[in-house]
């Protein structure tokens, strides 16, 4: 049990952890981006959804498997 808690609470964290270093990586490639127009007419507005939902997925897998394999060498060196 606590390991399905600990697995949400590392999922949760780590994918709000990368939205939150996406946008302010986002926020500077904006500002060193000139448009011409509007924001929206642009592909940016793609790029940054595309961008956050990937960062999402990869923040909240990388925790878990950096964890899994963490375990799995903890449970190798308790067997050898």
């Amino acid at each position: 049990m606590l390991g399905w808690f600990l697995s949400v609470v590392t999922t949760i964290t780590g994918g709000v952890v990368a939205i939150v270093l996406l946008g302010a990586t986002m926020d500077t490639i904006f500002e060193l981006a000139h448009f011409q127009g509007r924001l929206i007419d642009s592909n940016w507005s793609y790029l940054a959804f595309v961008a956050a939902a990937l960062a999402a997925v990869l923040g909240s897998w990388a925790p878990l498997e950096l964890g899994s394999r963490l375990f799995a060498l903890r449970r190798s060196k308790k067997v050898a």
